[in-house]
């Protein structure tokens, strides 16, 4: 949905706004393509209802995924650019338990 919300105006509740950058993805295990990633299923990705100015993103743990602590990251090339070349469009490293 393209919705444009104005700047500092809570994202709506009833319509929630989906993320207008592509592509994008969730990774268990490593970065893409690294050896044991793992892509997530994503099933929302775009602005927190109710919130200025917080996006979220729901995602599905795959059932691969092994049991313990894992890595977590969000690969958003059209998004946001961060650290060197290389790693523009990578979140950080997030570690996540998982049973």
């Amino acid at each position: 949905m393209n919705v444009t919300v104005a700047d500092g105006t809570p994202a709506p509740v009833a319509d929630p706004v989906q993320q207008s950058c592509h592509p994008y993805s969730v990774m268990f295990g490593g970065m893409p393509g690294s050896f044991g990633s793992t892509p997530a299923n994503i099933l929302y990705a775009g602005m927190a209802p109710g919130y200025v100015g917080l996006y979220q993103m729901n995602v599905q743990v795959p059932p691969s995924t092994p049991a313990g602590a894992t890595s977590l990251y969000i690969f958003w090339p059209g998004c946001w650019l961060m650290g060197p070349p290389e790693n523009t469009g990578f979140s950080n490293s997030v570690t996540l338990p998982v049973k």
